[in-house]
Formats: C-alpha cells, sequence, structure tokens
C-alpha cells in the first residue's frame, strides 16, 4: 500500500500543473554563498522537522495528512534536482528511496524560491507546505522562508 501512496504522490507530481506558472530556471549560486534564503520566521509558528531514520514515513504522512501540517514549517534535508518535463520545470530538494530498480524513487518535495542551489548540493529546507490542484489530485510544494548550504549527507533513505 506505502508503494501505491508513494507512486501516486510522485506521477503527481512529475504530470505538472497546467494552471500555475512554470518556475523558471534561474542561475546558480556561488559556493561562498551559505544563506541562499533567509526571511524572517514567525516565531508563533511550529516547525515540523524530517528526521533522517524515518524520512520516507513523514514526507508519506505530509502528503496524506496535509491539514495536520499546513500551518506549521516544513523543516528537511535534501540534495537539489531540477527535473525538467517537456517546457516544465521542476525544482526539488530530495532524497532517493528503493524502488523496483534500487534507487529509482524520489522522496521529498517541490520547492519554490527566490533562487536555487546548484545541482545536487546540499541543502536544509524551513519552509510552509502549499497545497496545489492538478485536475482534481492535490498535491504540494514547500514555499521556502530560509534555505542555507550543507554539508552533503545521504542521498538514500529506506524509511
Amino acid at each position: 500500500m506505502q508503494k501505491i501512496i508513494i507512486l501516486v504522490i510522485i506521477l503527481t507530481l512529475f504530470t505538472g500543473c497546467k494552471n500555475t506558472e512554470v518556475m523558471p530556471m534561474t542561475t546558480a549560486i556561488p559556493d561562498k554563498e551559505i544563506n541562499f534564503v533567509d526571511e524572517d520566521l514567525d516565531p508563533n509558528k511550529e516547525i515540523y522537522e524530517i528526521t533522517e531514520k524515518m524520512f520516507i514515513e513523514q514526507v508519506n504522512d505530509i502528503y496524506l495528512n496535509y491539514k495536520k501540517y499546513k500551518d506549521k514549517y516544513i523543516k528537511y534535508q535534501g540534495f537539489y534536482h531540477g527535473y525538467f518535463t517537456g517546457e516544465n520545470f521542476y525544482p526539488l530538494v530530495i532524497r532517493y528511496g528503493p524502488g523496483c530498480c534500487a534507487s529509482d524513487l524520489y522522496v521529498g518535495f517541490q520547492i519554490l524560491a527566490n533562487e536555487y542551489p546548484k545541482e545536487d548540493e546540499w541543502v536544509e529546507i524551513i519552509g510552509e507546505l502549499v497545497e496545489f490542484y492538478v485536475g482534481d489530485a492535490p498535491g504540494y510544494y514547500i514555499k521556502v522562508i530560509k534555505m542555507t548550504k550543507i554539508d552533503n549527507g545521504n542521498n538514500f533513505v529506506y524509511q
């Protein structure tokens, strides 16, 4: 059941949304830059942190229970990947998860930020969960409030 849910999420993410703007590719940030985005966080808003050990489970729970997380900041770490499909561009901060061919599953979120890191660069994200629709199917992305360059972590998660 969990594999089916993850598959539906991934298919929803990569089918695109005809009623939203395509996010343009931006230039990469220089290595010396530490904070890509650094806006003020609301001190009264709770931060929900996705941990290394239960990364897949926690991401899955956010997709399945949007209302539980919509009023919280989401914090997680992953590597940046710009995914192109036709004319659409999807900026992602993800990890690889188990799939039918070893590591063919992307686990994480599409992000919306003013600037994006270099391909495969590791960042920590803090942002707001935003819901959008592809037809009748909901999808989610993170509107980035803080994005900080970090040391590389483990690209693969298993739980």
